[in-house]
């Protein structure tokens, strides 16, 4: 007997599309989002680390340092806005 069909879940409605959100003007907002995200890197850097060294070798250097470097890029970032 075949297995009966999956229900399908309704999708969820769909983001707001970037144009059509304040993030060009809204500079606090911005900031403190940049700000959490920089947090974030730094508050799972061993994590994403050791997910970095998951991948095959010639990658995985590539990615590490990517990764070490993402924080550095997110304070030069933050740095253009005033305080």
């Amino acid at each position: 007997m075949p297995a009966p069909p999956m229900s399908r879940q309704p999708s969820p409605p769909p983001a707001a599309p970037f144009d059509d959100t304040d993030w060009s003007t809204n500079i606090e907002k911005r900031v403190a989002l940049v700000t959490k995200l920089r947090a974030l890197f730094e508050e799972n850097r061993e994590r994403l680390s050791d997910l970095a060294r998951m991948k095959p070798a010639q990658r995985s250097a590539r990615s590490a340092a990517r990764m070490s470097i993402c924080p550095q890029w997110l304070d030069d970032y933050l740095a253009v806005f005033p305080r």
